[in-house]
């Protein structure tokens, strides 16, 4: 867990280059998804 926090730390430098690592992390790809295609929203 100890590198999940660092990456915390850096995630508000690169929040959106990151956000695809840290998403995916919580399994919440669904959510980038969304952003391609607003269909998948009705999932969430």
């Amino acid at each position: 867990m100890g590198e999940f926090l660092k990456v915390l730390g850096r995630l508000k430098l690169r929040y959106r280059k990151f956000q695809t690592a840290f998403v995916g992390f919580f399994g919440f790809e669904n959510k980038k998804r969304l952003e391609s295609s607003s269909l998948t929203f009705h999932f969430h």
